[in-house]
Formats: structure tokens, sequence, C-alpha cells
């Protein structure tokens, strides 16, 4: 891995940590961090290659609380938002969206807002109803 995406694989992975501090301390979500990638092990002196998670998967998943909807948020670092999510990614927040779940491509927590704004009033609607 070069020195330059080693550094920008750093980058992204702040806008992961970020957008799951955002997410958890909403309080509107329960959340999980989806990793994938390979990882080689080796055993009895074989080795092997052992995938993790499924491609195109976002980086992060779970649910709102409050609306049951499913959540998933693919983070990418890129502050001229030119990086694109591969197929299987674009795919995947297509399907979800289509499907009526939280789907975000968020380069940066100020993309969560949406999804924040709407579980927060599905929230409060819940609650108006209860009073009601």
């Amino acid at each position: 891995m070069t020195d330059v995406r080693r550094q920008n694989k750093a980058l992204e992975n702040n806008v992961l940590k970020a957008c799951m501090q955002v997410l958890h301390y909403s309080g509107l979500f329960h959340i999980k961090r989806n990793n994938s990638g390979k990882v080689m092990a080796s055993y009895k002196g074989k080795s092997r290659i052992i995938t993790l998670g499924e491609a195109g998967w976002p980086d992060i998943i779970g649910f709102g609380k409050y609306s049951g909807k499913f959540l998933g948020v693919e983070c990418k670092y890129d502050p001229a938002r030119k990086k694109k999510p591969t197929q299987l990614q674009k795919d995947f927040l297509e399907l979800g969206a289509a499907s009526g779940c939280y789907a975000v491509l968020a380069y940066g927590t100020e993309d969560l807002s949406t999804i924040l704004e709407l579980e927060g009033a599905e929230k409060w609607r819940q609650l108006a109803a209860k009073n009601d």
C-alpha cells in the first residue's frame, strides 16, 4: 500500500469514527461498524485467505430506534466529493433507498443531517401520539 493510499485510508477512518459518534450520541440509532476485507490465516501449517464481510455493504449498519428503518452509511474521505463508491456499494445504497431504508453516502458528518431529522421527527411523532 502506498503512503498516499495509507494516508487517505486513515483520513477515511476519521470520517467513519466521526459519523459513528454523531449517530451514537444522537440516541436515535442502534449502530455497528461493518468490517470487511480479507486476512491471511495459518492453521496446522496451511495458509488460507479468509474473507470478512460482504462486498458492497456499507461501513456502518444499524436501524432507527423509533422508525425501525435499516440504516446503511458508506463513508468516504474526499473534501472535493469526487471519490465515488464502488459499483457494489452504489447498488446497495440505491436498493436500500428504494426500499425505504436510510442509505447515506457520507463524506462528513454533515451528510447525516437528513436522516437525523427524519428519525428525530419520528421520535417526536411517537411521543406526541402517546400523550394524546
